[in-house]
């Protein structure tokens, strides 16, 4: 009868480690994505997927996914000088060049990638053209472009 009770609490404790298991590895998956979109942005160079971390003080306005668009929008609560600062040193150690004029900058991801920068309002905008493979490109066809941060980047129109 003991033997009994035991193999019954052996199983029981399986089934709850196997529980725990999938529940860690569904949380491992789908957190791995959440803090990516928190912390970095994702430019993506065809076979390659590059990062750059997010600077301090600053919090997304839009979600992750228009990355995939080229576009981001990024709420700052300090000036833009430090948060420049911040992308900058961020820059250095990936080996990014940064380039900055006044309240527009250029991080050059690679010769023929650069993302641009530009502080407005209170708010970070960036605006890149990603390289994108089929796969993600079908993600990308799905996801409509924020008008107003196209506008912010095209040059001022001349009145006549």
């Amino acid at each position: 009868m003991d033997g009994a009770l035991v193999n019954e609490k052996r199983g029981q404790v399986g089934f709850f480690f196997l529980l725990f298991i999938i529940g860690a590895l569904a949380g491992l998956y789908f957190g791995y994505d959440l803090y990516i979109e928190k912390y970095y942005f994702t430019f993506y160079d065809g076979e390659m997927t590059r990062f750059l971390e997010i600077p301090s003080y600053v919090a997304r306005e839009t979600p992750g996914n228009l990355e995939l668009v080229g576009q981001c929008a990024l709420r700052t609560s300090v000036v833009p000088e430090q948060v420049a600062f911040v992308l900058e040193s961020a820059c250095k150690k990936r080996g990014y060049p940064f380039k900055q004029d006044k309240n527009d900058f250029v991080i050059e991801v690679s010769p023929t990638y650069k993302v641009r920068g530009r502080f407005l309002e209170g708010k970070l905008l960036l605006s890149w053209k990603p390289v994108l493979l089929p796969k993600l490109e079908k993600k990308a066809g799905k996801i409509t472009p924020l008008d107003w941060i196209i506008q912010a980047f095209e040059p001022p129109k001349k009145k006549k």
